[in-house]
């Protein structure tokens, strides 16, 4: 019913009160090293969490993975406003989206992966596990909040997949003295790759 947020701005908390929307605490998830993650059921989970709107450059940090290759999936999005969206285009390639769509070169797949999205209208870029994959215009829409399972409102769940990490930030992530910290942390306490 709740996902602590331990940011800067640290309420409220990403919650849901509807019994039957609330994604699975898992105490240990085998494609992650066996540490923790939080699932979707790939129907109606999400959890949403509402804070000041925000301009761009704005980078959202996920560390997630999705349930399934079948149709266009969502890790999440915007509170209300359809914006700041990473999601699976069609279940063949990665994509995100805060206006424009920018759709990137490389396969989706269902394992875990650290995405790295700045939102920057024509200066957009999306990294996967250290790689750009992608840069180009993604538009320029703000962020009115998140929502982290679905699209906005949970309109539209993932597909049962798991996060284990999310974030956001107002200026470069990658550019702080704790983000070789960060990434080896998420590669030892994960399992993943990054460049």
């Amino acid at each position: 019913s709740s996902w602590r947020n331990g940011g800067s701005v640290g309420t409220p908390n990403f919650t849901q009160g509807t019994g039957s929307k609330q994604p699975t605490y898992r105490a240990s998830t085998a494609a992650y090293n066996n540490k923790p993650t939080v699932q979707g059921d790939g129907t109606a989970d999400f959890l949403a969490c509402n804070f000041d709107d925000l301009t761009q450059p704005i980078w959202v940090v996920l560390l997630g993975n999705y349930g399934s290759t079948s149709g266009t999936r969502y890790l999440c999005d915007a509170h209300t406003v359809q914006s700041h969206i990473i999601y699976n285009n069609s279940g063949t390639t990665n994509a995100m989206y805060a206006g424009v769509a920018l759709v990137t070169s490389a396969d989706m797949n269902t394992n875990p992966n650290l995405h790295v999205c700045k939102f920057n209208g024509a200066s957009s870029t999306y990294q996967l596990n250290g790689t750009t994959i992608a840069s180009g215009n993604a538009g320029a829409v703000g962020m009115d909040g998140a929502t982290i399972l679905a699209r906005a409102g949970g309109s539209t769940a993932n597909g049962g997949g798991h996060l284990a990490y999310y974030a956001v930030f107002t200026s470069d992530p990658t550019a702080q003295a704790e983000w070789a910290s960060f990434v080896t942390w998420a590669e030892t306490t994960y399992g993943l790759t990054i460049a």
